[in-house]
């Protein structure tokens, strides 16, 4: 997905421009990571993304989006699991 394509996609519409800035930004960290690699970056990000308050689902949900636009198969279902568990631990 291009930087474009994200800021036009329905799922971004419910995010702040000043997020959306960060999002570009991680966007083009994670470009060519595998998919722990862009979450490690992702999670380092949580602080400016959050503005020190919790992510809205949606807002959690868009950047799943940008994550899994190019993963297939066991790559996907392995990254799903890995963003499950984070989740269970409160880490997400």
């Amino acid at each position: 997905m291009t930087i474009n394509e994200m800021l036009n996609n329905d799922a971004f519409k419910c995010i702040e421009k000043e997020k959306l800035c960060v999002m570009v930004e991680i966007s083009k960290k994670i470009n060519g990571k595998t998919p722990m690699e862009a979450l490690d970056i992702i999670i380092s990000y949580k602080d400016k993304l959050s503005g020190g308050r919790p992510l809205s689902e949606q807002e959690k949900n868009a950047i799943m989006e940008i994550l899994m636009e190019n993963l297939q198969g066991e790559e996907k279902q392995r990254f799903v699991e890995s963003v499950n568990m984070l989740k269970d631990m409160g880490k997400l």
